[in-house]
């Protein structure tokens, strides 16, 4: 798989957890559901997309809760690989997911 790809998929996970405890996260959360949906091959049940996440980002709270970072990077090494999978199905993700995180830093005030 290209090296780009696969950072890409590094960074849209590690900045999906950041945004986990913040109150961005429903909204991160939607938005991203709406790109995989999109670029899934064969479709994607929204409904059960957001659970996962939500069951995700639970479990991520909860294991720094615990001061668990290996249970948290399990999760985010999920999501990452998760993302690396459809990355390398549909290509065609790479730049919408791209402008997604340019705009998620733009509202983060960090630089992409």
């Amino acid at each position: 798989m290209d090296a780009h790809l696969a950072a890409l998929a590094a960074t849209a996970a590690q900045q999906l957890f950041a945004r986990s405890r913040t109150d961005r996260w429903h909204r991160s959360r939607d938005e991203l559901t709406g790109l995989l949906a999109r670029f899934s091959p064969g479709g994607v049940d929204r409904e059960a997309l957001t659970d996962e996440l939500e069951d995700s980002r639970e479990e991520f709270l909860t294991a720094r809760l615990e001061d668990d970072p290996a249970a948290a990077a399990d999760v985010e090494a999920g999501w990452r690989a998760r993302l690396r999978r459809l990355l390398r199905a549909s290509p065609a993700l790479a730049g919408p997911l791209r402008d997604l995180l340019a705009r998620w830093s733009a509202a983060d005030g960090t630089p992409r």
